[in-house]
């Protein structure tokens, strides 16, 4: 292998083109005309500087710095929610308790368990009038409206507890609650009686008969009324027999004393007594059966 040994060789240097010098002295020059300097400035003294608005942030020459008037902007206060909700809440609580008690009173109510009577049984007299007392349980009931019946009002009615006792008899007084609770009084009706009806009771003979303004003696020991001590009696009329049901009214009348008899099988008929000494009918009784049939009765 063949080796060879290159030398570099360095370059010459080349010559620079010098820039031409030329002599300070020599060089073209042209002087400028200089302006006058200004004079130098001098502050004027403080007593003849114009005032200066003073600023927040300026100082006025050594005076305390403007400070506006104060005047505090309050932070916004905290909105306190509980003392704008609780009126609130208790308004609509006031209002739906209020609507609920309005409800139970017009919608709810509650009804009678029982009712009691004060009095199982009464005995009364033609013409007297009694009211009946109760008591209801609970006592907070307000279905309170009670029905009164009697099953024969030919011997007593019966409003609202009051009780009329009209006819000799018994029937029986039912009050009865809404809620189907109901209690009952037996009334008895007996015959209207006193010291002076006693003069009534005994047996009683026909002695004259007055019949389309006919009257006639009449004797027959087989026609008579009896009158018990009760009141109950018993016309027999011949071979007929008619009972008396009830007594009605009494009332007195040109010296006599009227009575409505209720007689089986002769319906009403009348009861005169002669009461008037003068009269010629004084000790006498009068069945009346109408204004032109009447029997004359005599003991």
């Amino acid at each position: 292998m063949e080796q060879f040994n290159d030398e570099i060789t360095p370059l010459a240097p080349q010559e620079e083109n010098p820039i031409p010098q030329q002599p300070v002295d020599q060089a073209p020059y042209v002087q400028q005309e200089q302006a006058p300097a200004a004079p130098a400035y001098q502050m004027p003294p403080v007593s003849q500087m114009p005032p200066v608005p003073p600023t927040p942030e300026q100082p006025f020459y050594g005076q305390p710095m403007y400070q506006p008037p104060y005047s505090p902007v309050p932070a916004p206060k905290k909105k306190n929610t509980l003392k704008i909700v609780l009126p609130i809440v208790i308004g609509v609580l006031i209002l739906i308790a209020a609507a609920l008690a309005v409800y139970f009173l017009l919608f709810s109510k509650t009804p009678i368990d029982s009712i009691d009577l004060d009095d199982a049984s009464l005995t009364m007299e033609i013409g007297d009038v009694y009211t009946l007392d109760y008591e209801i349980t609970p006592d907070d009931a307000t279905e309170l409206e009670l029905t009164w019946m009697s099953d024969d009002k030919s011997v007593a009615t019966v409003e609202d507890g009051k009780v009329t006792a009209v006819a000799e008899g018994s029937c029986t007084i039912t009050v009865t609650a809404e809620s189907g609770a109901q209690d009952t009084c037996e009334i008895t009706v007996k015959p209207l009686i006193s010291e002076e009806d006693e003069r009534l009771l005994g047996r009683w003979g026909v002695a004259m008969t007055y019949f389309d303004g006919d009257l006639q003696m009449f004797s027959n020991d087989s026609t008579y009324l009896l009158l018990n001590e009760d009141m109950t009696g018993v016309f027999y009329l011949g071979d007929s027999v008619y009972t008396i049901t009830s007594w009605g009214f009494k009332q007195n009348s040109d010296g006599n004393d009227l009575y409505s008899v209720v007689m089986e099988g002769l319906g009403t008929v009348g009861f005169a007594y002669a009461t008037d000494p003068s009269s010629a009918l004084y000790g006498n009784l009068v069945l009346i059966l109408d204004s032109n049939n009447m029997l004359i009765l005599e003991r």
